[in-house]
């Protein structure tokens, strides 16, 4: 299934390309047709055509190690208000202290796995059920059915993201509408790795409706893609190009 990012390159002259601190780099020939300047992280080396533009020196490497240390000081400062927190008997401290560190991204970089992440998180949950507090119970739903969704917990990221949605919908957060859309279309993408089409379609139609009767071109051109990719992993191919059609069929009208 195609997507608008390699056609935005054009418009570019710089692009900095995700990944790069595991295991490789996201694809780097689409920038590279469009003559962008291209960076990314340190660990490229899987990927021959990103070693071949740092040769060239069409290509910049980050390091951030010195970012890296700094994290690792911040994780370890947290840790320590952690601890006080729980010999204070301060249970809201607690549960902040808990949702930044679980919210941390030196776990994904340092490849400490999302097992503590999620530990967190869930205790902070947890906490935040006894205090009744609706805000931060929608939030580190979310957040954590981020994590299960990375770690490929399917299940447990739908159980998280209905969580989060229910939470939301009752909670005074700014711009509450924006964050249960997010949460709905992680969980239309979710459902489309399940293979699961009656949910995933049901989702993507509700919202397709919503679109439509905005006049919002752009986001229904984007429910039509969802589709496609949809029925191109049940390799339900005609029904794949019919809804990639009437994707192309509306950008270019």
């Amino acid at each position: 299934v195609v997507g608008i990012l390699a056609g935005l390159y054009r418009y570019s002259d710089l692009a900095y390309i995700g990944a790069g601190f595991n295991a490789g780099v996201h694809s780097v020939l689409e920038p590279a047709v469009y003559t962008n300047f291209i960076s990314f992280g340190p660990k490229h080396q899987i990927v021959d055509m990103a070693i071949n533009l740092v040769d060239l020196k069409l290509a910049k490497v980050i390091d951030c190690s010195d970012w890296r240390e700094s994290e690792i000081q911040e994780r370890e400062l947290y840790e320590t208000a952690l601890e006080l927190y729980r010999n204070l008997g301060d249970k809201s401290g607690v549960a902040k202290t808990l949702t930044l560190l679980g919210s941390g991204w030196y776990f994904e970089i340092f490849s400490f796995g999302n097992d503590k992440n999620i530990e967190y998180l869930l205790e902070a949950i947890e906490i935040y059920h006894e205090l009744n507090d609706i805000n931060n119970l929608a939030i580190n739903y979310s957040r954590v059915a981020s994590s299960y969704q990375s770690s490929n917990e399917l299940s447990k990221t739908i159980h998280s993201l209905n969580n989060a949605i229910k939470y939301f919908e009752i909670s005074d957060l700014d711009e509450k509408s924006y964050k249960i859309k997010n949460c709905n279309n992680k969980l239309i993408d979710t459902y489309i790795k399940l293979s699961n089409k009656e949910k995933a379609l049901e989702l993507i139609q509700e919202r397709n409706i919503y679109h439509k009767d905005n006049k919002d071109s752009l986001a229904i051109v984007q429910d039509y893609l969802t589709i496609s990719k949809l029925y191109f992993r049940l390799e339900e191919f005609e029904e794949s190009n019919k809804y990639l059609y009437k994707a192309l069929d509306i950008s270019e009208s």
